[in-house]
Formats: C-alpha cells, structure tokens, sequence
C-alpha cells in the first residue's frame, strides 16, 4: 500500500509538472521560439500528460503488478519529455535572462547591466575551473 501511495504521489507531480511547464510554453515562450520549436516544446508536454496518465493508471490499479513499468514510464517522462523542453529552448539566448531588468541582481547587489552580471558569473567560474 506504501508503493502504490508512493507512485500516485509521483504521478500527481509529474501531472502538476506538466500544467505548469505547458503553462509557462503558452504564456512565455510563444514570443521567444519559432514555431517549430513551440511545436517541439508541445510535443515534449503532450508526452508527459499521457505517460503521467498511464503512470496514475498503473499506480491505481493491479493490472500490472510490476514496478518496472512504473519505472519505464517515469523514465520516458524524465529522458524524452525533458530532452524535447531543452532542445526546443536551445534557441534562446541570455535576451530572456536579462539581468538589467531587475533592480538587484541574485546576490542582492544593485545590477547595472547585464554585462556585469555576465562577468560575475565568468569570474565565478574561472576561480572554481581555472584555465
């Protein structure tokens, strides 16, 4: 009984998962990929919806006592569905993530430019990966 609360726990968030990445699709991307990347990206929640469908049925009921077609399904959720969201968004640049928008940046300094937040996080890295 534990491993079927578990599993409809998972389908519930995957199910949630899925409302609100075609949500953010819907509302905030449309303007940022081209069609055939918001058709990818549709894609990639369609598939979602219909594993954590099957998911929640395998999870009610006793059709299939297995747990590895639990697990299959949630692998295909996490690899397919997944890989379909960063292909479609590969197109978009740091424009989305522009930094001089808001008035302090995430280490709560006042931010001036994006260009200082870009060679903040540059010299982030270049103290952990030095070259």
């Amino acid at each position: 009984m534990k491993d079927k609360k578990l599993w409809i726990i998972i389908s519930a968030v995957s199910g949630f998962t899925a409302v609100a990445i075609g949500a953010f699709g819907a509302h905030s991307l449309r303007e940022h990929l081209s069609t055939e990347m918001l058709e990818v990206y549709k894609t990639g929640v369609l598939y979602q919806f219909i594993h954590t469908i099957i998911l929640l049925i395998l999870s009610i009921t006793d059709f299939i006592k297995s747990k590895i077609a639990r697990i299959f399904f949630l692998t295909g959720i996490i690899l397919f569905s997944f890989s379909l969201y960063i292909y479609s968004n590969k197109s978009i640049s740091l424009r989305l993530f522009n930094c001089s928008k808001f008035k302090v940046d995430f280490f709560g300094r006042e931010n001036t430019s994006k260009e200082s937040f870009i060679n903040h996080r540059f010299n982030v890295y270049k103290k952990i990966h030095p070259f």
